[in-house]
């Protein structure tokens, strides 16, 4: 089973690019500083993205309207409450998997958060949780790596999107290929 569990890092580094015109909260050091507004939290929660059943993808404005909610926050509070709602919506989306995950390999921009990561830890402990890096995959290939088995794929004609994963009507091949001049 695949399907988008939730915003990733994209909001928390959406928050930090528009408070202090940064590319992201560098160490997590602006979330770890900051306290989460758990009434907030709640409400970020019942985003209808959440509760949808997979098949689900999510674009990275999906959840761009919950930054509104956020607004009146302080820096550090808003981004400790969105670190928050990113381990949270992955708690969450365990509860439309078979059975629950014994490991969590965490990757992306968000496994570079301490931060981040000591709360998914925390919100999915007992489970076993560790980064790409702890598990001995090279964070800076994966998803290079992946977009390369894609458009393998790809040049073959071979689907790369599938009903039970992104809820197409019909297993889809991705793009068009330019070929430079």
């Amino acid at each position: 089973m695949s399907f988008d569990v939730g915003p990733g890092n994209i909001l928390l580094d959406t928050w930090v690019q528009k408070k202090y015109n940064q590319e992201m909260d560098y160490d997590g050091l602006l979330g770890a500083k900051g306290n989460v507004d758990t009434n907030l939290l709640k409400r970020l929660m019942k985003h209808p993205y959440l509760m949808q059943t997979p098949p689900k993808t999510a674009d990275r404005n999906e959840f761009n309207d919950l930054l509104d909610q956020v607004d009146g926050s302080s820096p550090a509070d808003g981004a400790a409450t969105l670190t928050a709602f990113i381990a949270d919506a992955l708690v969450t989306a365990q509860h439309f998997l078979p059975s629950k995950p014994v490991l969590w390999i965490l990757s992306g921009g968000g496994s570079l958060n301490p931060t981040l990561v000591l709360k998914i830890k925390s919100a999915l402990n007992p489970v076993r949780v560790e980064t790409a890096n702890e598990f001995g995959w090279d964070k800076n290939a994966l998803s290079s790596q992946g977009y390369a088995f894609l458009a393998v794929r790809s040049l073959f004609g071979l689907p790369i999107s599938f009903p039970s994963t992104t809820g197409v009507s019909e297993p889809v091949c991705g793009g068009h290929i330019h070929y430079p001049d």
